[in-house]
């Protein structure tokens, strides 16, 4: 059989080889416009308050990654590699600055919090 293709899609020989360009496509959670809207807007103080909004589970699955592994580093933010972080502030689309700036508000509150205990 021959090879043929249909938009960002190659087909040959019975086998679908899809790429990735198919999944940029998947439409994104609109939960994140309310995030980048309320992050704009001065209503999100701190890293966690995004999920007050959108579930973690939405973002872990949009970042590709385990849910567990997700909600251990919301609980620890300073264990988060900047390339996620990165990724998360385009998901939210949002300046990677200042979201690294929401994020290390967060670390400041946590690790206040941790020494009045």
């Amino acid at each position: 059989m021959a090879d043929f293709a249909i938009g960002n899609n190659t087909f040959q020989n019975q086998h679908t080889i899809i790429s990735s360009a198919y999944f940029s496509v998947m439409a994104k959670d609109k939960r994140y416009t309310n995030v980048k809207n309320l992050f704009s807007a001065g209503h999100i103080k701190a890293f966690r308050e995004i999920f007050d909004v959108i579930p973690k589970s939405v973002v872990a699955r949009d970042l590709g990654m385990n849910n567990v592994r997700f909600t251990k580093l919301i609980k620890n933010v300073d264990r988060f590699v900047v390339k996620d972080v990165n990724r998360i502030a385009k998901l939210v689309g949002v300046d990677e600055q200042e979201f690294m700036i929401l994020l290390m508000k967060q670390h400041v509150a946590d690790k206040a919090s941790k020494r009045r205990k």
